[in-house]
């Protein structure tokens, strides 16, 4: 579903179920959206049970700081699919960004070990 056809001003709702939203912006920048739920004591579901860990991450979206998944656990949340080419950027980034080790199955698909010295 889209908020609005991309062409006007102000964000575009790009994907959306009940508890995931991707929104891109005028810049093509991309936020993608996952609510979770909490139980009492601090367990996350979402399909799977996540440990609270998981969601120990501090992030900013423009200046809002916000709750989010810390940058391990994305990575391996990355794991186990078929992969796209906004998922490759994606992992890259995170594991040069926060000194990951970059997992085998994407340093089969990435065109960015010339970058990251591998």
């Amino acid at each position: 579903q889209y908020l609005n056809d991309g062409k006007g001003p102000g964000p575009t709702l790009v994907v959306t179920t009940d508890g995931h939203t991707v929104w891109k912006d005028d810049k093509q920048r991309i936020i993608d959206l996952h609510c979770f739920e909490f139980t009492d004591d601090g367990i996350v579901y979402e399909g799977d049970i996540f440990p609270s860990k998981t969601f120990s991450g501090i992030g900013k979206v423009g200046d809002i700081t916000v709750s989010c998944i810390e940058p391990l656990s994305q990575v391996m949340l990355h794991l186990g699919y078929e992969h796209d080419k906004n998922d490759v950027h994606d992992v890259m980034l995170l594991c040069e960004t926060f000194q990951i080790a970059i997992p085998d199955e994407y340093k089969e698909k990435s065109n960015f070990s010339f970058v990251l010295n591998l």
